[in-house]
């Protein structure tokens, strides 16, 4: 997983940079990481869908009420 979506790293740096620019320290992990992570190197989509279905998964279980 890891070697499939570094590669896109070099490319996708100037998006990071300007994303923190614009939001400096509110930058939303799902919406401008992972999924410009995405747009710019899809062969990591299925390893990035999994990653965010994690993160939901342990913001259900940190956060929720019922369980």
């Amino acid at each position: 997983m890891t070697s499939i979506i570094l590669e896109g790293l070099p490319k996708i740096d100037q998006v990071f940079q300007d994303i923190f620019e614009d939001k400096a320290f509110r930058v939303n992990l799902e919406e401008d990481i992972l999924d410009n992570w995405k747009a710019h190197k899809p062969a990591g989509v299925d390893e990035i869908g999994q990653l965010k279905q994690i993160l939901r998964f342990r913001d259900w279980l940190a956060h929720g009420r019922y369980w």
